[in-house]
């Protein structure tokens, strides 16, 4: 497919909204609008309004660069979901992903 790993930027939903936080996939040429949510297969969590979890990375010193999944939430509406991400997660998206995506 013309849209490989190197064509692709992987960005997150940053608009206040039912998508807060979601991760992206969009094509780098500015021409093209490829579009397709990365994380379909995330784990769900209970939450009725935004059941996609984030992927977050772990700021602890004593597991600090851990990636895991939590609840996207707001603090007033989040729930308990925690998971480790399994490292195969993070090597799917190759050098796309950083602590900063």
């Amino acid at each position: 497919s013309k849209h490989g790993l190197r064509r692709l930027t992987l960005r997150r939903v940053r608009k206040a909204g039912a998508t807060c936080g979601r991760l992206f996939f969009t094509c780098s040429d500015k021409a093209c609008n490829h579009f397709v949510w990365a994380d379909a297969a995330f784990p769900k969590c209970a939450c009725a309004k935004a059941p996609v979890v984030a992927l977050r990375v772990s700021k602890k010193a004593s597991s600090g660069g851990r990636w895991f999944f939590g609840c996207r939430g707001d603090e007033k509406q989040r729930c308990n979901f925690f998971q480790w991400a399994a490292p195969e997660v993070s090597h799917a998206f190759g050098d796309l992903l950083s602590p900063l995506t």
